[in-house]
């Protein structure tokens, strides 16, 4: 094993500087990885830390499925690490030899606090690896409910298919995450009414006709109340009709009427 390579394993910090100061390849690979993989692998954010401020690469790839240092910090959750890397400037959008990123292992392990540091880096939403997914798709595969949550709300395509023409809905429902995919149709229902009442281009009467059946769908999922929060006080008298009149007449009077009338302060 190189020096290098086990100092960073051992977190054996004087050591690691000392051996820094000789000049040594920092960027050579021991095994399948550099020490930077290492010293990410074990969790140990100083010689992490130390590794990047001594110049060393952040974006090589290591053998096999070819992850740089910072898409094994996100695959393992090691928060600290992915905070440093890209703190230091790690390619985001790098992909591995499957071209999954950063944010695909991150969401694919349902690690939410590495998604959310990852987007605030400025990470693309939308690249797709080989199998033409998404990070919603890999959240949707295995049922990171949150994950996607925090995904949809970012900005993501929810409309990107994948090889099998599949969007990360349609994944969900097909692999039996039936609470993923009811957490992400509702927020694409939502997103699709909080738009079309913002499209200052439509009359009412051709909002009317697209809402009633957004908000029908949505009274499934009973987040119409979150609807009302978003939508701004222009709009406000018009969903509630929507909501209070024609609404439930199609749901056999349900209690839709008190939810729209309790939510709703048209002075807010």
């Amino acid at each position: 094993m190189y020096k290098l390579h086990q100092l960073a394993k051992n977190n054996e910090l004087t050591e690691l500087q000392e051996l820094i100061k000789t000049g040594i390849d920092l960027n050579s690979l021991e095994g399948s990885y550099t020490a930077l993989h290492y010293a990410v692998q074990k969790r140990h954010s100083d010689v992490v830390s130390i590794l990047i401020s001594a110049g060393a690469d952040l974006d090589i790839k290591g053998i096999g499925i070819g992850l740089t240092a910072l898409q094994m910090a996100a695959m393992i959750d090691n928060l600290s690490a992915v905070k440093l890397l890209t703190d230091a400037g790690a390619d985001l959008n790098i992909g591995n030899q499957y071209n999954y990123t950063a944010l695909h292992f991150a969401a694919a392990g349902g690690h939410s606090e590495i998604v959310r540091l990852l987007i605030r880096a400025g990470a693309d939403l939308n690249i797709k690896n080989n199998a033409g997914q998404t990070a919603l798709h890999c959240a949707a595969d295995i049922g990171h409910s949150d994950t996607a949550k925090i995904l949809i709300n970012a900005g993501i395509d929810v409309n990107i298919k994948d090889n099998d023409e599949q969007t990360a809905l349609e994944l969900a429902l097909n692999v039996g995450q039936i609470d993923t995919a009811n957490i992400i149709q509702h927020l694409e229902l939502t997103k699709s009414i909080i738009k079309i009442c913002e499209d200052t281009t439509k009359v009412l009467e051709d909002k009317s006709s697209f809402l009633q059946g957004k908000l029908l769908q949505l009274h499934d999922f009973d987040c119409l109340e979150k609807v009302f929060s978003y939508i701004d006080n222009d709009n406000l008298t018009f969903i509630k009709g929507l909501c209070t009149i024609k609404l439930p007449i199609e749901l056999n009077n349900t209690d839709i009427q008190g939810i729209g009338e309790s939510s709703i302060d048209d002075n807010a």
